[in-house]
């Protein structure tokens, strides 16, 4: 066993040797730090997107720097902020329509609920690109809301870019699936047997989770950076059209 084994295990067996209050102090710190880099990183890869559709309208072909993360952070902010509030916004519908046939007392097939939610989601994806380049344009926040004016964006190739949306996400979709599947695994043998909890050599074994969450984030990112500049590209050539 080399030295880095070692020291790994030296820390895992002075972990189990904590009360179980310390070990809800530790475990309490390290999740509530995560929960705070989580949402500052989806602030700052949003505020990315933004940059990376904005310069490729601007004809810039490559990947934009990081530089300036404080204004990153904030378009980051104002834009996930944003889309909330779209995704309330398309679901309100959906609860008005729900709690007028509760109050009214009519029996409406829950498949019908259903399938008007699946409709106005598949609205609420279809139109958030268009309102994001519409929000780009004007640089204004209120912007991503005006369904009339981002509709107008709308073009037939525009269905192009959605079904490679459709595609970059299906493969996300399918790797994470994939990731769940082992992810599941793991726990229902540890479920099975706890004991694998105090076994040292199976903790160590779980650390090959770190590389592969690390390649799954990289998937992630490279899909999203696809879609930000197929967004990019599709404003920029609508714009040589229609100039």
């Amino acid at each position: 066993m080399d030295s880095e084994t070692n020291f790994l295990i030296t820390i895992i067996e002075n972990t189990l040797k904590l009360t179980p209050i310390m070990l809800l102090m530790v475990f309490g710190t390290i999740f509530g730090l995560f929960f705070i880099f989580s949402f500052l990183l989806i602030f700052l890869v949003n505020g990315y997107y933004i940059r990376t559709v904005k310069d490729t309208i601007n004809g810039n072909i490559g990947i934009p720097d990081w530089n300036n993360i404080f204004g990153l952070l904030k378009k980051g902010i104002s834009y996930t902020f944003g889309l909330f509030l779209l995704g309330i916004i398309f679901q309100i519908p959906v609860y008005l329509l729900s709690f007028g046939l509760i109050f009214l007392n009519f029996d409406i097939p829950e498949l019908f609920i259903s399938s008007f939610a699946f409709l106005l989601s598949f609205l609420s994806w279809t139109y958030i690109p268009l309102g994001t380049l519409n929000y780009i344009e004007k640089n204004k926040f209120l912007a991503l809301f005006n369904f009339k004016k981002s509709f107008k964006l709308y073009s037939r190739e525009y269905i192009g870019y959605l079904v490679l949306l459709l595609v970059l996400l299906g493969f996300y979709s399918l790797l994470e699936y994939v990731a769940s599947y082992f992810l599941g695994s793991v726990i229902e043998t540890v479920s099975l047997n706890q004991n694998l909890l105090y076994d040292t050599k199976f903790l160590i074994s779980q650390l090959l989770w770190i590389p592969a969450l690390y390649l799954l984030s990289t998937a992630y990112f490279t899909i999203y950076l696809c879609v930000a500049k197929g967004a990019g590209i599709y404003y920029r050539n609508l714009s040589l059209k229609t100039s």
